[in-house]
Formats: C-alpha cells, structure tokens, sequence
C-alpha cells in the first residue's frame, strides 16, 4: 500500500504549475453550493467544521515541495470561514465567486476556503467551497462535501459518491491490459499538435461560464449503448467541432478531438486520502457532425478498464517528482495541449445546517497553455458543467452553448428513463450499458 504522507509525483507536478497568483491563472477549483431555507452563519460553520476536521485530514494538510510529503496543519476557521455580503443582481452570486476562486491564500495554511455568500436584499444565499487541485482532486471535494453536509445518516465509505466501484479486485496481469496502458503512456508523451496555430493567443485571462440540463438529456440515445459519460464527450467534441468550424480554426483532426480525461482511483479505504488518486488519460473522443455517442465508446474502452487505469497509475507512480512535474509543464506547450474534461455524480442530499442544498454548480480551473477545461456534476436531476475558456482563443466562450445544443440535438433523437443519483457510479465514472447504474 502507498504511503499515505508521500505525496504522488501528480500531486507534486500540480502543486509546481506556474500560476499567477490574483488573475484567472490558478489551481483553484470547488463549487457553489445553492442554499434554500434558513441561511446558516459563518460562526455556527465554524463549529460545525471543527466538530469534523478530524474525519477530513484534507482540510489539515499542507504539502512540503522540499520532502514531498504531507504535514498535518490546522487551520484558522476564523480565515479559512468567510461570510460576503453580495449587492443584488442576476449575476450577483456568480461574479462572487468567482472572486472568491482567485483570491489568494497565505503559503502558509492548508490551500482551501469557504465563504458564505447573502445577497442583500433577495436574501439568496450560496456556499462557496474551493481548494487547491494539488491537496484535492474531483472525488476528494464529493467526499469534503458529503462528511460535512450529509442530509442524511452519515455516508458509508462503500456508498461514497467518491468511490471508484469497480477498484475491487483488479487482476493485473493479462498482457493486452499492459499494451493497452503502455499505448496510452506513450499518447500522452506525443504530441497532438490540435491547438499548435500562430493565431492562438494564450494568455492568463479566462472566461468562466456553467450550463445547467436535466440529467437525463445525457442518457445515450435508445439502442446506442454507450454511457452517460460517452454522451457527455461526444457533446463536448460536438462543440468544439462547431466552434472550429465557425472560426476557421483547426483543433479537430480526422474528425477527433484529443482531450485528457481525468480517471478517478479512489477506494473505500482511502476516502479521507489527501491529493490525486486518479490518472490522466488521453482519449481522442470522434467527433462526427451528428455529435452521436456510440463512437466514443470505442475510445473510451481502454479507460474503463479498471486494470488499465491502476496499471497507468503504477507507471506514473514510479516517475521521479521533477520530471513528473515538467511533463505536465509540457502539457501546457501549444504543441501538446489538450482541453481536461471530466465528470462527477454526487448521489446523496446535502444541507448545510439545516439549509437545503438545491443545486450545485461546479468551479473549475484552466491551468495556464490549456485551451479549456469543462468540469460537470450531476446531483439531484440536473447536470451543470463548469466551461472555463482561454480568453485569448477568439470565440471559445460560444463552447458552453454549443455544449448545450449538441446535448439538445441528442435528447431529440430519444432517451431511456431518468437513472436514479443513488445508484450512480462513482466520480468520474458511468457506467458499462448492462449496469443498473447511471
């Protein structure tokens, strides 16, 4: 078993990503929790996050770049627990936000915040929660979110929304599983050269926007097979084949579009882990102009595979923490760019105290020489993806509505019933066309 206060070289390559603290370049990302009833104070968090930082080793964790490993650290509830007042307006709570996204912490404390956001005279209320990529991944902020906010009995590890199900059990040693592992280490080590072009313009400005849809417009299609998630990459390479061809641009090749996929590693037995328990798997998702999902699941295959996924992970295991860190630098070239995508299910409600929570939008990141990264959680019926752009690539706001139709256009085609949330599969996942789980 992995030594649980070594950090993972990703951690560490994460935590190394140049950023520039104050502007939209950071590797910040969390959520907004949207609250209905009696509006909860900063004071009586406070309390409540200190009755359970014990459970959450995350929230007490800082990351030493020098030994490259985690050290316990409290925090200070009175910086780290925040309450704004917000001036009204449609826009109010999300231009917040996303201020609350880029501000600052000390070098010092453990890289997370929450502030509680009132409007001043609707009375709407809204928890923002954010942290940094390096300490925790997608899966760690459901299980933060779930430890800390369960509207029910508190959540079983085997029922986390965090947990990756399929982790029992994974033989590793048929040789096509290596091969398939091996080609994908070495996809990741090419170069795409998708976004390599003298008019793009990258730069540390990005354009922040969330599209919400009814969870069962990303159902696949009757008699396609495929899942929810292969519907949700075809949508996304739909968009960008839209955008490119709306702008002259040429990010789409043999109608693929290259994107890394972060694949969740999660188990019930390392749910409080602090960093990145996943892998970044490079898959060219097809991109054909009726934007259907079947496709995808072909390349998609290999990431499904639980053997694949630990194997990739023990290859990225074993790479020295500098080198981890200059290829994900390398990432970010114009030559080996790729858009990061990924897909959350929180199955459970959540209150925070006692305030209903109503709808989750999702906060993402955009490292910097990325072109976008699109984050979406799905709780309670509806799916929001969180579209952040480079602002430098002229009309790559237009994604997230493009995102929105190419969903339409497969919804009119003709879906199977509304899954339940509580028997999704679990971060990142979705699950094989035989499973009873959404």
């Amino acid at each position: 078993m992995r030594d649980r206060k070594r950090a993972t070289p990703l951690d560490h390559a994460i935590q190394a990503y140049p950023v520039q603290d104050g502007t939209d370049a950071h590797s910040h990302f969390g959520c907004v929790l949207h609250l209905r009833g009696t509006p909860p104070d900063a004071d009586g968090l406070r309390r409540h996050l200190e009755e359970r930082l014990a459970r959450l080793p995350g929230l007490r964790t800082v990351l030493d770049a020098r030994t490259g490993r985690w050290h316990t650290k409290d925090p200070d509830l009175a910086l780290h627990v925040q309450e704004l007042l917000v001036p009204p307006g449609d826009d109010a709570l999300r231009d917040a936000a996303r201020e609350v996204l880029r501000t600052p912490l000390p070098g010092d404390v453990p890289p997370w915040l929450m502030a509680l956001l009132r409007e001043e005279e609707s009375g709407r209320c809204a928890l923002v929660y954010r942290v940094h990529h390096a300490v925790q991944d997608g899966a760690g902020m459901l299980h933060t979110l779930e430890e800390l906010f369960s509207a029910e009995q508190p959540v079983a590890p085997q029922e986390s929304s965090a947990v990756y199900r399929k982790a029992q059990g994974v033989r590793l040693s048929r040789p096509g599983d290596w091969l398939r592992a091996g080609a994908l280490t070495l996809r990741l080590l090419g170069r795409c050269r998708a976004w390599q072009a003298p008019e793009y313009r990258f730069s540390t400005t990005r354009d922040l926007d969330c599209v919400a849809v009814p969870a069962d417009w990303l159902n696949p299609p009757d008699g396609e097979g495929g899942s929810r998630n292969d519907v949700f990459l075809a949508a996304t390479a739909r968009a960008v084949r839209d955008w490119a061809a709306a702008s002259g641009a040429g990010p789409v090749r043999r109608c693929e579009v290259p994107m890394l996929v972060p694949a969740n590693l999660r188990t019930d037995r390392d749910l409080d882990r602090p960093g990145n328990p996943l892998v970044l798997a490079p898959v060219r998702v097809p991109a054909p102009p009726a934007g259907r999902p079947a496709p995808v699941r072909s390349a998609t295959r290999a990431l499904r595979d639980p053997a694949v996924r630990f194997l990739l992970d023990r290859f990225g295991g074993i790479m020295p923490h500098r080198l981890a860190a200059l290829q994900l630098r390398s990432l970010g070239t114009p030559s080996r760019t790729m858009p990061i995508v990924s897909n959350l299910t929180l199955r459970h409600p959540l209150a925070v105290l006692g305030a209903e929570v109503v709808g989750i939008d999702p906060l993402m990141c955009l490292p910097q020489g990325f072109p976008f990264t699109v984050l979406m959680i799905t709780h309670g019926g509806t799916s929001v993806a969180c579209f952040v752009t480079e602002s430098g690539l002229p009309g790559l706001a237009t994604l997230p509505g493009r995102w929105h139709d190419a969903l339409d256009d497969l919804r009119t085609a003709g879906h199977g019933t509304v899954p339940d949330p509580r028997t999704g599969t679990g971060a990142g996942e979705s699950p094989d066309p035989a499973s009873a789980r959404p």
